[in-house]
């Protein structure tokens, strides 16, 4: 294992750890604003319909 190598494989580890972070952050922010805003279109919905 070269030097490069080893920074390569560092540096594409972080990558991934900083991806997977953000990716939970952005899907837990987009079930928080997601799920209240179609909660309401639901219930506006249910209401016209019935």
């Amino acid at each position: 294992m070269t030097l490069g190598g080893r920074v390569v494989t560092t540096v594409v580890r972080d990558i991934m750890a900083i991806a997977l972070i953000g990716g939970l952050i952005a899907s837990t922010l987009i079930i928080l604003v997601v799920l209240p805003a179609a909660y309401k279109l639901g219930q506006k919905a249910f209401k016209v319909s019935f």
